[in-house]
């Protein structure tokens, strides 16, 4: 994430760019390419970012459920 100051008055100046932090982060959910989010008030912001220890473990086999919207609408039942 980079940082640059900007005034407005009496013109334009763009500061030298510096780093904020430095992290991988992970998208946020529905969107590709969002890897945050600004809050309303613009002064915070949020994002989720990958914290590794290990190494993660290799994929052995994978489950497949090919029944699942019908095991979904038995445990939730639809609104009337």
């Amino acid at each position: 994430m980079t940082v640059v100051t900007i005034q407005t008055e009496p013109a334009l100046v763009v500061g030298t760019p510096r780093r904020l932090f430095a992290a991988k982060a992970v998208p946020m959910s529905g969107d590709p390419f969002r890897l945050y989010q600004v809050t309303r008030d613009g002064q915070r912001f949020l994002a989720r970012r990958i914290e590794q220890s290990a190494p993660a473990a290799p994929v052995t086999h994978v489950n497949l459920v090919q029944t699942w919207f019908e095991e979904l609408k038995a445990k939730v039942p639809a609104r009337r």
